[in-house]
C-alpha cells in the first residue's frame, strides 16, 4: 500500500475533529478546518471593524511606519492575532502538519489576493519567508512554504523557493530594532542567479502567517527589489493590532 493510499484509508477512518474547538465534524464537514459554529466565529472576526480605520479587518490597509518605506506596496491580513479562534488555529497551524488546516488559511488568502484591484496574476510570483532549520527539525515542516503551496495551487501564481534562514534570535523575544536587525542577519538569498532571473519586472506576492512589526516583511521586500522585482505586496492570515494608533495609517 503506497503513502498517498494509506493517507486516504486513514482519513476516511479516522473521525475529524474541528480545530478549533475539537467537536466532531459531521458527515458534511469533514472536509472542512471547523465546524459550522466556529466557522461562523471566524468570519465574524474577519468582519469587525479595524480599531485603527474602521474598515473590516479583511479590508483593512492599515500599515506601520515600519513598513512605509515604499518596499512594500499594499499590505491585507484576513484577521485580527488578538482572539482565542486565531491564536489557536494559528497555533496549531505552526505546530502540527495538516493539509486541511493548510487549505483552509489558503482559501483566506487566496481570497484576499482576489479582492486586491489591478492584480495581473500573469506577472505574478509568491514567495514566503523559509522556517528556520531548528523550526523546521522541531515540527517536521515548514509551515510558510505548506501555505505558500497550497496559495499558488488555488490561484495558479507559481510559488519561487528563494529565500534561506539561518535561524537567529526569535523575533518574538525581541524589541523593534532588534527584530529589524535580526531578519536582516537571518534570511537571505540562496541562489542569486537564481532569483533574479525568477523575480526580476516580477509583482511579488510575500505570504506568512502573522505579521507583527512587518520587520521580517520589511527584510524579504529589501531582498525582493535588489533582485529587480517591481513590486511587494505581503498577505498574511493574521496581524497583531498595534498597541499605538499614531504608527498605523
Amino acid at each position: 500500500m503506497t503513502n498517498k493510499t494509506l493517507n486516504y484509508v486513514m482519513s476516511s477512518v479516522i473521525p475529524k475533529r474541528c480545530f478549533a474547538c475539537g467537536d466532531l465534524l459531521d458527515s458534511e464537514r469533514r472536509g472542512y478546518a471547523l465546524c459550522s459554529e466556529c466557522q461562523n466565529e471566524w468570519n465574524e472576526q474577519k468582519h469587525t471593524p479595524c480599531s485603527v480605520c474602521g474598515r473590516q479587518v479583511m479590508m483593512c490597509r492599515c500599515m506601520s511606519n515600519d513598513m512605509r518605506s515604499g518596499l512594500i506596496s499594499y499590505s491585507a491580513s484576513c484577521i485580527e492575532f488578538d482572539s482565542e479562534i486565531s491564536k489557536k488555529l494559528i497555533y496549531s497551524f505552526k505546530r502540527k502538519r495538516s493539509y486541511r488546516l493548510a487549505d483552509f488559511f489558503a482559501m483566506q488568502i487566496a481570497e484576499s489576493i482576489f479582492l486586491k484591484n489591478g492584480i495581473h496574476f500573469e506577472n505574478c510570483i509568491i514567495v514566503y519567508p523559509r522556517r528556520s532549520y531548528e523550526g523546521r527539525a522541531r515540527f517536521g515542516f515548514d509551515h510558510a512554504r505548506l501555505l505558500a503551496v497550497r496559495v499558488g495551487k488555488i490561484t495558479g501564481i507559481k510559488v519561487c523557493h528563494i529565500f534561506g534562514n539561518k535561524g537567529m534570535s526569535a523575533q518574538k523575544e525581541l524589541d523593534l530594532r532588534s527584530r529589524l536587525v535580526n531578519a536582516f542577519a537571518s534570511f537571505y538569498i540562496k541562489n542569486k542567479e537564481e532569483c533574479v532571473e525568477s523575480v526580476k519586472g516580477k509583482d511579488v506576492i510575500l505570504i506568512d502567517d502573522v505579521v507583527t512589526t512587518g520587520c521580517t516583511a520589511l527584510c524579504l521586500a529589501s531582498l525582493l527589489h535588489n533582485a529587480g522585482a517591481n513590486s511587494t505586496s505581503l498577505f498574511t492570515i493574521g496581524k497583531v493590532p498595534s498597541k499605538k494608533t499614531k504608527n498605523i495609517r
